[in-house]
């Protein structure tokens, strides 16, 4: 049978469990063989397979009782090796702990392998993880050093796992400082810092003087984009506000594991990915104290939902121009979210469809009796004649036909209307229209 790797499942500890019977057998698979186990006098493990017999270092099999997690695994593991316990058994369980992900449990077998002197190579390995962490100082200080100390990682495996510890050691610094951090004055910070940002952009959408009509890109464009991006910095929570990495202890945390972890990816490290997650997940932990937009779905979550099931529109990439426009509303501050209403969706999906056919593209209908966007509602029996309508044409998908409309001064004032309640989309191919409204207005 060729060896292969497989998933790995349940090993019994075979290697600190004492001696067996002579010739026990077991078929089992692992990580590493697939194949006949037979156990000799305790005295080692032989994998019997068709190419012959391989011999395998008693610490490197493990078998994990079915239905057991791999922390109760490990447990078992450690209540065998005693206080007594042989550096081998050690290193087996530390290996067993690092393949689990289990970084805290590693730790601790790290720092008892250490404890007990271990003079092996795994265990100097181990016992050198400030000599780890040195190696990597002088590879950030000198590019001149990195190539060695690459080759080192390649070549020493539990050197590559030292630095992964002090990388995780670092990253529960960062938690540890980021959970220091007034929680209520920092989203007061961002709060006042959204709506400053807000107001500038919406004063400057709002000023034809400046944001002028008629031209694509509009005149003013350039500033528009760089103010809605300011908006957006503050508002959606994916990055730590700069109250919080002004933090003395926070900063000084986060520059010592990004800096480091940004080399241990250029060395080559095997856990840089894992280690990048978790200072991710860290970070986005904090950052959700203030994400403003997750606050915003969770308000008008009645209103979304209902969004979700109307029968209005007319396919899904109708109800996604929804989306993304009330997506935009909300960063912007603009309220109220807009509800689907059958009678805006009937509107919009047939002068979409009669410019199509029509081939004409214009807000004004040779239709009778829909000439103007007023006479397209009234003819759907849209309950009021307080509306607005948008028109675009050749884009593929609702989000980039937002996206363009964002850069026409007027379109972009319109999906910024605050004065409307409901909405209504529709298109005919790459034809696109939206119909706004507010069923008790009176007529402008």
């Amino acid at each position: 049978m060729k060896r292969r790797r497989v998933p790995a499942v349940a090993l019994v500890a075979l290697a600190l469990s004492g001696p067996l019977a002579a010739d026990t057998v077991r078929t089992v698979t692992g990580p590493i063989y697939e194949g006949k186990i037979v156990v000799r006098d305790g005295a080692g493990i032989v994998l019997e397979t068709v190419a012959g017999k391989k011999r395998i270092d008693k610490a490197d099999v493990f078998e994990v009782e079915e239905g057991l997690s791999p922390p109760e695994v490990l447990a078992g593991m450690v209540k065998r090796i005693g206080p007594e316990g042989g550096q081998d058994e050690i290193a087996a369980a530390a290996r067993y702990a690092l393949s689990k992900g289990l970084g805290r449990e590693y730790a601790d077998l790290v720092a008892l392998l250490v404890k007990r002197g271990d003079e092996t190579d795994a265990g100097k390995s181990y016992r050198d993880r400030e000599d780890a962490e040195a190696a990597l100082g002088r590879a950030l200080k000198d590019p001149e050093a990195r190539e060695a100390v690459a080759a080192r990682l390649a070549a020493e495996p539990w050197l590559d796992a030292a630095l992964a510890i002090r990388l995780r050691e670092r990253t529960a610094a960062l938690d540890q400082a980021l959970g220091w951090v007034d929680a209520l004055r920092v989203k007061e910070a961002r709060r006042r810092e959204l709506d400053r940002a807000r107001r500038e952009a919406l004063a400057f959408i709002g000023n034809g003087r400046r944001y002028v009509e008629g031209l694509l890109p509009a005149p003013g464009q350039e500033t528009v984009d760089r103010l809605v991006a300011e908006v957006t910095r503050p508002y959606d929570g994916s990055a730590l506000p700069e109250t919080v990495r002004g933090d003395a202890k926070v900063a000084a945390a986060l520059s010592a594991i990004e800096e480091r972890l940004a080399l241990y990816r250029e060395l080559g490290g095997k856990d840089a990915a894992g280690i990048a997650a978790e200072v991710d997940a860290v970070i986005a932990r904090a950052a959700a104290v203030v994400d403003f937009r997750a606050e915003d779905l969770r308000r008008h979550r009645a209103v979304l939902e209902e969004n979700e099931k109307a029968q209005g529109p007319a396919d899904d990439l109708c109800r996604r121009m929804v989306r993304a426009i009330n997506e935009y509303r909300m960063l912007m501050g603009t309220m109220p979210v807009l509800a689907i209403d059958e009678a805006l969706c009937k509107a919009a999906q047939g002068h979409a469809e009669d410019m199509v056919r029509l081939d004409f593209f214009s807000h004004v209908s040779p239709v009778p009796g829909k000439r103007t966007h007023i006479d397209r509602a009234r003819a759907a029996e849209y309950p009021s004649e307080y509306v607005s309508e948008e028109i675009a044409q050749g884009r593929q998908t609702p989000e980039e036909t937002v996206d363009r409309w964002k850069t026409s001064a007027s379109h972009h004032r319109g999906l910024l209307a605050g004065d409307y309640k409901e909405i209504g989309t529709g298109r005919d191919g790459v034809t696109w229209c939206f119909v706004m409204g507010d069923p008790t207005a009176r007529r402008r």
